[in-house]
């Protein structure tokens, strides 16, 4: 899509959501003039389509393909959160402590929840307890896919047809964010008990508000992050304008060195839903979250990497990396091997092959991103 064409197709869909979490009624002479296509395809790589239906309804009936993804949302939410019940049931029952993150908090703050899509429900617990919560895990019928053997890290579950649990070990991998893993390591106050339970336990309105930029920032340095995190940092602004301490959440950004990115990104996230004129530099910031989408691009991954390597000088590098992978890297993706590092020169033979077999088209999209640094 050309670039004039992507800031068309993403100033609809933002005039779609703005109208949304607003409660305005949208214009349908707008409306009309508008390619609901593509700002379809656009809400769906951004997971937004329930926020711009919620405002699109309001002067017509919803297309096939908007009324089938609302639809599907609102049935996932009801499984989400009946199973969710069940699980922190379960918790409470065993002695495992708990906190709720991310989109199960987020969607409170939305009109009406479904407009925060979610693909999956992450929780972070005790994770002295991990082999304990596998087996509450099976046997509330779920397939452990995903199993960690280290202090940080997330263990994956997941129930047929969309169920899908991300139990957290910790708030952030020491791999590749260290200043972020050792400022929640070392955050012992972080977590506030619940009043109605004796195991689940909440964060404060500032420090919640502080790990979601955490989190929105080791997607943006990573791979990129969409409009759905500026949306999120917008809404949960507006819902606690007011009562959130500044200062507080300003000072512990700035001992995680975040404190300049959460200031650009709650600015843009402003302007650009209460619909008001970019900056050039805005402007460019705004095109790398819509060519994100909602979780990222292999070009802005390595783009990434590769600019933290110096730049194209950095390609031959990156790619020995990617060969030879680190001690951090082991600890992250081959646990086993990082604890038996004996076995590292068949995990050098093995990551190649399976990509082979297995991600050739992840490996295809990252020779692509190689290629094309520095054409841009």
């Amino acid at each position: 899509m050309a670039q004039n064409t992507m800031l068309k197709t993403a100033w609809d869909l933002i005039y779609l959501l703005s109208c949304a979490v607003g409660g305005d009624t949208p214009d349908p002479e707008v409306c009309g003039k508008m390619d609901m296509d593509e700002v379809f395809a656009m809400a769906r790589s951004h997971n937004l389509v329930c926020a711009a239906s919620a405002a699109l309804e309001k002067i017509t009936e919803l297309p096939g393909e908007w009324r089938n993804a609302k639809g599907n949302q609102i049935r996932r939410q009801l499984i989400f959160d009946s199973e969710r019940a069940k699980l922190l049931s379960a918790m409470e029952e065993n002695g495992i402590w708990y906190l709720p993150l991310k989109g199960i908090i987020l969607k409170d703050c939305y009109p009406r929840s479904y407009m925060r899509e979610m693909s999956d429900n992450d929780i972070l617990f005790d994770f002295g307890k991990a082999k304990q919560l596998r087996k509450v895990m099976l046997g509330l019928g779920y397939t452990c896919k995903e199993f960690f053997h280290t202090d940080h890290g997330h263990d994956i579950y997941t129930k047929p047809p969309m169920l899908n649990f991300e139990m957290h070990r910790s708030l952030i991998y020491r791999y590749p964010h260290r200043r972020l893993f050792e400022y929640y390591r070392d955050k012992t106050d972080l977590r506030k008990k619940d009043p109605d339970n004796s195991f689940g336990y909440h964060m404060s309105l500032e420090d919640f508000y502080d790990y979601l930029i955490c989190h929105m920032f080791k997607h943006y340095s990573e791979g990129g992050t969409g409009l759905r995190a500026l949306l999120d940092i917008y809404v949960f602004e507006k819902k606690y304008a007011g009562v959130l301490s500044r200062e507080y959440i300003d000072a512990e950004l700035e001992k995680m060195g975040l404190r300049d990115f959460e200031q650009q990104a709650r600015l843009l996230a402003e302007k650009v839903f209460d619909r008001r004129e970019l900056s050039e530099t805005e402007t460019r910031s705004l095109l790398y979250y819509i060519e994100s989408g909602c979780y990222g691009t292999y070009f802005h991954r390595v783009e990434g990497k590769l600019e933290k390597n110096g730049g194209g000088k950095g390609k031959c590098r990156y790619i020995l990396r990617r060969i030879f992978p680190s001690r951090d890297s082991l600890q992250l993706c081959h646990p086993f091997v990082y604890r038996h590092m004996i076995l590292y020169p068949f995990v050098v033979i093995y990551r190649p092959i399976h990509g082979v077999f297995k991600k050739s088209g992840q490996i295809k999209a990252e020779l692509h991103a190689l290629k094309q640094y520095g054409k841009h």
